[in-house]
């Protein structure tokens, strides 16, 4: 009969040993983690952020668990030292009015150089810087988070290179819990429309980027974003799908809403009506002149009559006859009503041409032109007068176009009835048009003149942040 072997005392001791050991080694390394993890983890509030406010009035700071608001008064330490500076802690709040002015009316500037803008027309601006966090004991992350609420924001990033921590992360917040993270080193912009008078676009925000990269998380996915790209973010937070950064400032430039019942109120689309030059011209002669809309051939289709239904377009034709001796003009405007100063190029184009014109080789400055197209815009800020630019189309005989001056720029087409593609970016510094404006407050497109038969169809207004 076999006998279980003993374990001797010896051996037993020497097991406890190597177990407390392994316990203690254990507890050591379990210690070691967790410091390491706690000194490369750990994270505290960041410093060194301010916002600088360049509108004279307007812009307010709200601090944390404050339901006050004042408007900052330090003077800023960098110049231009007569704009007012306020120190940003987290959960703090900068908001704007709309009638703070065009442009970015304030900066938040933070200590590794970044930069973000802030506009306020037209529908204020609201941010909140909700997390500042840097790394306590190493210089492993630096993390910022903005809820973004209202109104349209750059976003200037600083690149990583030569910041003092490996990684930095930064995030927007918008409605629906939408976060946006940005690439370092890139330049974005995030839209938050809230409300578009008139256009019936449902649409929550737009973001767009210059450069770099981002990404945006909604509750269905995420889409991703490179240079030169935007997307748009419906009302319900669905996020649509990534597209050309390109915006059409002209609502209707095909007449759709307009031939579908629309309201012509130059809002949705366009609204029709008269333009006086000569105040002395009678209620009968301005009878005379009378705008239709109807279904045509595009101007490209070699028949002006025999096409597709696919091929064709609404146009606009304005029309005044009867040997009139009075100038009258009739035609189409349309409300804009927006800051466009972040926008480099603003491409403005459409088809048009001259059917007649009573006067040979018209153009006479703003008297007699068949086809005018007039910008109703202001150079800086809302106290500003309104100013005027127009770009004049007609048909000569003569070799020499009339050249630019003042006001007006010419666009002299041959004495034919032929389509041209008008083509002209308003912020060409030859063409002293809309060169240094920040706001257009409407676009009107009409035949001025005695008589004259004149058609437009296909009108833009493309704006790009870059050139």
């Amino acid at each position: 009969m076999n006998r279980p072997q003993r374990t001797s005392p010896e051996a037993s001791a020497w097991m406890v040993v190597v177990a407390f050991f392994l316990v203690f080694c254990a507890l050591v390394a379990s210690a070691c983690v967790g410091g390491w993890w706690y000194y490369t983890n750990a994270m505290v509030d960041g410093a060194g952020t301010f916002v600088r406010v360049h509108a004279p009035a307007g812009v307010t700071y709200q601090p944390r668990g404050s339901t006050s608001r004042t408007t900052p008064s330090k003077a800023c330490v960098i110049p231009p030292v007569t704009e007012a500076c306020q120190s940003l802690s987290e959960d703090d709040r900068v908001l704007a009015v709309p009638q703070a002015g065009y442009g970015p009316v304030a900066s938040v500037l933070l200590p590794d150089r970044t930069h973000i803008q802030l506009w306020a027309y037209p529908t204020g601006a609201d941010l909140t810087l909700r997390k500042f966090q840097v790394s306590r004991w190493s210089h492993r992350l630096q993390e910022l988070e903005f809820a973004q609420s209202a109104g349209y924001a750059r976003y200037d990033l600083a690149p990583s290179a030569g910041q003092a921590y490996s990684e930095m992360r930064y995030t927007v917040v918008i409605s629906h819990n939408i976060r946006i993270a940005m690439a370092p080193g890139g330049s974005y912009s995030v839209d938050v429309i809230q409300h578009q008078a008139g256009t019936g676009a449902p649409l929550m925000a737009e973001i767009a980027v210059r450069s770099g990269s981002l990404a945006a998380q909604g509750q269905a996915g995420s889409v991703a974003l490179t240079s030169g790209q935007k997307l748009q973010i419906d009302a319900d937070g669905t996020l649509g799908v990534a597209q050309p950064a390109e915006w059409n400032l002209i609502r209707d430039g095909g007449f759709e809403r307009y031939m579908a019942g629309a309201p012509a109120d130059g809002l949705s689309t366009w609204a029709v009506r008269g333009f006086v030059f000569d105040q002395t011209a009678s209620d009968v002669e301005r009878s005379a002149a009378h705008a239709t809309i109807y279904r045509t051939c595009h101007p490209t289709t070699p028949s002006a009559f025999l096409c597709p239904r696919q091929q064709t377009v609404f146009l606009a034709q304005f029309e005044r006859q009867g040997n009139q001796s009075k100038s009258y003009g009739y035609g189409i405007e349309q409300k804009v009503d927006l800051d466009v100063s972040e926008y480099r190029t603003l491409a403005f184009s459409m088809w048009a041409r001259v059917i007649s014109q009573s006067v040979p080789n018209a153009g006479v400055t703003n008297n007699e032109c068949p086809v005018t197209v007039r910008f109703r815009f202001k150079r800086n800020g809302p106290a500003d007068s309104v100013e005027e630019r127009y770009i004049c189309l007609y048909r000569t005989t003569l070799d020499k176009p009339i050249p630019p001056a003042g006001q007006y720029v010419y666009q002299a087409v041959s004495n034919q009835p032929l389509w041209f593609r008008l083509n002209f970016d308003l912020r060409d510094p030859q063409f002293d048009l809309l060169q240094s404006a920040r706001y257009i407050e409407s676009i009107a497109i009409y035949g001025n003149g005695h008589d004259y038969i004149s058609q437009v169809t296909d009108i833009a207004l493309i704006a790009r942040q870059q050139r």
